[in-house]
């Protein structure tokens, strides 16, 4: 998994999940639209490009997320 973060040093935050098969880079046009929120893109495995990752399980990728979350800080979205 791939924690992309915008904007780091803003409190409100939005997560955004890309669509199956593709990156950060999907949000790429709305970004600048968003410039008041830290945005955080999760680009979940089996969708990072170059890397040979494998989608797991959802309990075992919500973990991953809620970990990253809050090894970021974040507790609130």
């Amino acid at each position: 998994m791939k924690f992309v973060i915008h904007n780091g040093s803003k409190k409100a935050t939005i997560v955004m999940l890309p669509p199956g098969g593709l990156d950060e880079r999907a949000f790429a046009g709305v970004l600048p639209y968003l410039a008041d929120y830290r945005i955080v893109i999760l680009v979940l495995d089996g969708n990072v490009i170059g890397e040979d990752s494998v989608l797991p399980d959802r309990k075992t990728e919500v973990d991953r997320i809620i970990g990253g979350l809050q090894r970021q800080g974040i507790s609130e979205i």
